[in-house]
């Protein structure tokens, strides 16, 4: 390859001088722009709505070891079901992590009417059917475990009381006597 060659492909340098000079010939431009956007930004987040996080922690019931035996012998006889007898015959599926079947109990469905019956969730999400609700609620709603065992409820919404009930509301009475609060709650609905 030869000098000129090389020349020929090199990419044309930008001075710093010559960049600076644009950006002040365009700095009222610049400015402009920059305070336009900040304005936008400022009136988005000043209308909307704040956002309240409610956790409740709760220790799920240790699984007592002669029940679960018991109930996996009699699920044993079942094999004819197909995969449920046959699970707990061989001691695994259902009941193999206690933890994970509470956390499925916790995002039933018979937990979520119930909370949206107690709560006006209907109403209050303003959905036409039930079905709406409940995925909307869900989207509110984490319930999540980690290595703790530990089972975390979190519940966002636009009303700080709301949001702390539902999350003490969806623990289970049995584990109310171990749940922490994150977040005080007052009785639901909220004195004027």
């Amino acid at each position: 390859m030869s000098l000129d060659e090389t020349t020929a492909f090199a990419e044309p340098e930008i001075a710093l001088l010559d960049t600076a000079g644009v950006l002040a010939s365009r700095k009222l431009t610049i400015a402009a722009a920059a305070v336009v956007c900040s304005a936008i930004a400022a009136l988005v987040v000043f209308l909307m709505p704040p956002t309240f996080t409610a956790e409740a922690v709760i220790l799920p019931p240790q699984a007592d070891q002669s029940a679960q035996a018991m109930l996996m012998g009699s699920l044993a006889g079942l094999g004819g079901l197909g995969g449920l007898g046959a699970a707990a015959a061989g001691g695994a599926g259902l009941l193999r992590n206690p933890v994970e079947l509470y956390i499925g109990v916790l995002k039933s469905r018979t937990i979520a009417d119930a909370l949206i019956a107690k709560f006006h969730l209907q109403q209050v999400y303003r959905r036409r059917d039930l079905t709406a609700t409940r995925k909307e609620l869900e989207r509110r709603t984490s319930i999540t475990t980690g290595r703790d065992s530990l089972i975390r409820i979190r519940v966002e919404d636009h009303d700080r009381f709301r949001a702390a009930a539902l999350a003490n509301a969806s623990a289970p009475p049995a584990a109310r006597g171990t749940l922490s609060r994150c977040a005080r709650a007052s009785p639901w609905p909220p004195r004027s």
